[in-house]
Formats: C-alpha cells, structure tokens, sequence
C-alpha cells in the first residue's frame, strides 16, 4: 500500500475515524497500548473496582485491565445510563 492510498479518504462517513485510512491505521496501533494512555491511568486505576464490581469481574480481570477494556466497560454504562441501551 502506497502513502497516497493511506492518506486518501473516503469520506463515506466523515465522522468516522476509518473515514481516513492513515487515521485509521495509527490509530489501530494506538488504540490497544497502555502506552498511549500513560497520562491517564490514574482513571483506569480509579474506576477498575467499580468496574469489576458492575460487571462481575474475577480479582484477576480486575488487576490485569487495560486502559482499552476501561474504556469500554465506562462506554457500556455511559450507553446504558445515558442513551437508554440496556
């Protein structure tokens, strides 16, 4: 794959990050490392007993969590509580 076809979009969704195949791709890489977030695992750190506790979470899933599935377990609750999605 060329530079040009990375950087080229379809815009089919503009809000959509895979709308630019460059976006799309760092953030592939981006997305699953602990690293990318380093300046915001104290929230991780925080909210990981909630989060075991509201999704009935093993001692061992609670200390291995990562920022990715924080962030997921708080979208399923922002998505419950605030868009009405059970």
């Amino acid at each position: 794959m060329t530079v040009k076809d990375q950087i080229l979009p379809s815009w089919d969704n503009d809000l959509y990050r895979g709308s630019c195949k460059y976006t799309d791709t760092i953030d592939r890489v981006r997305w699953k490392n602990d690293r990318s977030y380093k300046d915001c695992m104290w929230l991780r750190n925080n909210m990981r007993d909630a989060y075991g506790q509201k999704f009935h979470l093993t001692p061992e899933q609670v200390n291995n969590m990562t920022f990715n599935q924080a962030f997921n377990y708080a979208d399923a609750i922002y998505s419950e509580r605030f868009e009405g999605i059970p």
